[in-house]
């Protein structure tokens, strides 16, 4: 699409994770946010512009979900009048308590739009909050679309775009037909929180340039993937005591397409599955870290997405309303704890005049009963330093924020 070319008017009906997040969404929101903190003077103006720009190139965005005249769920075209954008004034060092405000705030999917914006401004710096419907994006997507929003601002180019049809579509083959028809048997769901109107509580935390350095090497030199070692800290944590192993938790982590199935390296869109692994809590920690290191890669295994993705439209097949959405969710991925490894973020931390000084997330609550946090572990390329998001979605369990400094102490030290 150019980027001025006029909004598609045609509906796309929803693909089969699309519209299982659509529908649990209607007995708890599941959406996510993503946060930047930026340096540097920018208008009103110059946002409203930079985000209805985005409206032209990403038209999901603006789009509602509504039912066909067959009863499928489909996204159907927004009216062009752009993204709005919503300003506050004087709150960028209470950002956390905006994002947890959004994260409680319902998508009104039937009107659309899907994506919300808003910024908080002070005088020389800025906070950018992108919340998200999971219908038409995940983590991944979702910082590359913030990084053309910020280069819109600057006034420099952007190709991104969103990814046209969806994941199954995408993704499907002729020969993969039949491994689609079998689905494997699923554990019994995770029980819903009952909706005590309770906000989200967003806490961070940051590793500096030498932590991470250090944990990145004592990762390589036991074996361990960063992001495995990020699991078993923060298992860790909120785990039971060594011993206690069938109390043991289990992080789900998902697991990004674009780089595996799809030709597209990034693209605005729901292209994810996810990984669920019991933490082994009676083991030492290196040896835990290893085990959550061991399952991401064979879940990454292009004949393993498939299957999942598979699955995933098998079991969609007969599932219509948001109780039996909201089940299935909790037994596909029926996880305490969620981590998301965005990587190395590409791009620099310097657009024109702009300076990006830290991106946070993704953040998101699914209600279920036990889920304590998500956590995000993305790296900006240009300071080094690893960011880490951690949402904690319980009130009690705030304190253990503060231990995340110990832990990754105790990880980069442990022989």
């Amino acid at each position: 699409m150019h980027p001025h070319s006029p909004l598609p008017t045609i509906a796309r009906p929803l693909g089969a994770l699309e519209k299982l997040f659509w529908l649990a969404d209607q007995t708890r929101p599941n959406h996510f946010v993503m946060a930047a903190e930026i340096a540097g003077s920018i208008t009103r103006q110059q946002w409203q512009d930079a985000a209805s720009a985005m409206a032209e190139t990403t038209p999901r965005t603006l789009a509602a979900i509504v039912r066909d005249p067959q009863g499928r769920p489909v996204f159907l075209p927004g009216a062009a009048h752009g993204l709005p954008v919503r300003f506050i004034p004087g709150q960028t060092d209470a950002w956390q308590r905006y994002a947890s405000l959004e994260l409680a705030q319902p998508f009104l999917t039937g009107a659309g739009p899907l994506l919300r914006l808003t910024v908080l401004e002070d005088r020389s710096r800025c906070v950018v909050l992108v919340a998200a419907h999971h219908s038409i994006a995940d983590g991944r997507s979702l910082v590359a679309w913030l990084q053309a929003l910020l280069a819109r601002v600057a006034g420099a180019p952007t190709d991104l775009r969103e990814l046209g049809p969806s994941m199954e579509d995408a993704t499907r083959t002729p020969g993969d037909v039949p491994a689609r028809a079998s689905a494997q048997p699923l554990p019994p769901p995770l029980h819903v929180r009952p909706d005590d109107g309770e906000t989200p509580s967003v806490c961070t935390a940051s590793l500096t340039r030498e932590e991470t350095a250090m944990l990145r090497a004592a990762s390589v030199s036991n074996g361990a993937s960063v992001h495995g070692a990020i699991c078993a800290a923060l298992a860790s944590i909120a785990g039971p005591s060594a011993g206690a192993a069938e109390q043991a938790l289990h992080i789900m982590s998902p697991i990004d397409l674009r780089s595996r199935l799809l030709p597209t390296s990034a693209s605005l869109g729901l292209a994810i599955m996810a990984t669920v692994t019991r933490d082994q809590s009676d083991l030492p920690f290196w040896e835990r870290a290893r085990g959550f290191t061991n399952s991401c890669r064979e879940a990454v295994d292009p004949g393993a997405l498939a299957a999942g993705i598979g699955q995933v439209e098998h079991l969609m097949h007969a599932i219509d309303t948001p109780a039996e959405a909201i089940a299935l969710l909790g037994a596909a991925f029926p996880a305490e704890i969620m981590v998301t490894n965005l990587g190395e973020t590409p791009g620099s931390s310097t657009v024109g005049a702009i300076e990006v000084e830290a991106v946070w997330g993704p953040m998101l609550s699914l209600g279920f009963a036990g889920q304590m946090w998500s956590a995000s572990a993305p790296m900006m390329a240009s300071c080094g330093s690893l960011k880490q998001a951690t949402s904690l979605f319980r009130a009690s369990c705030s304190r253990r924020c503060g231990n995340w400094s110990g832990k990754a102490d105790q990880a980069t030290d442990e022989e």
